[in-house]
């Protein structure tokens, strides 16, 4: 006799819920997001990495420039005798010094040769001797000194100035003389100083035209 078959078995489970981790985690500087989705047999696997912006270094070398004088090219004085000593000055021709980066200090020297007669039927042999400089636009003995200023449109550090005293004169046919000058750590950028430039003439100082070459320098240093 024949048995009849018995049904086949039949098993249903239950899954516990499943904890996903979060969706957005750190870890030494890397986001990562991981998603898995089930069906059936099979199984995905999304990995989402974002990379944190690296930083490097970065550097900027910068030469120092040349030291150098602007201004002045030349001096000028003009006027009229009266028979007694008279003092002249020029107070338009300003000194300007470029100083690019540099911060060991500098000097400002000058030199000149006599002002000599150029117009020999007024005023023959005559020479003029003294020249000085200092910062008072109406005496030529005071010992105010100049006080600088950055030039026009410019930034700097305005110059210290070092073992200077006014008024100072400038020395002839001779060893150049400092008349201006920025200590340490001072005087960078574009500097103006407004020198006044003083001619003494003496009482017997004939009329004419008198012409002389003034040399202006620079050098580094206190």
């Amino acid at each position: 006799q024949s048995r009849k078959a018995e049904p086949a078995a039949h098993f249903d489970f239950a899954f516990p819920p499943r904890k996903d981790p979060p969706l957005n985690s750190t870890k030494r500087g890397r986001a990562i997001r991981l998603a898995l989705a089930a069906s059936g047999a099979l199984g995905v696997l999304a990995i989402f990495v974002g990379v944190a912006g690296a930083a490097g270094n970065s550097t900027a070398t910068l030469a120092a420039g040349t030291l150098a004088i602007a201004n002045p090219t030349g001096i000028t004085f003009s006027g009229t005798l009266n028979g007694a000593t008279q003092y002249w000055s020029d107070t338009t021709d300003t000194l300007q010094v470029v100083n690019p980066g540099r911060n060991g200090g500098w000097n400002v020297t000058a030199v000149f040769d006599d002002f000599s007669c150029s117009t020999a039927a007024t005023c023959d042999s005559t020479t003029l001797t003294d020249l000085s400089v200092n910062g008072d636009t109406g005496s030529s003995t005071a010992s105010t000194a100049p006080t600088p200023t950055c030039t026009a449109s410019s930034v700097c550090i305005l110059p210290t100035l070092s073992s200077l005293t006014f008024p100072q004169p400038i020395s002839d046919n001779a060893t150049p003389t400092k008349i201006f000058n920025a200590d340490t750590d001072t005087g960078v950028g574009k500097v103006t100083a407004p020198i006044v430039w003083w001619l003494t003439t003496p009482a017997d100082t004939l009329a004419g035209t008198y012409t002389s070459t003034l040399t202006l320098g620079i050098n580094s240093g206190p």
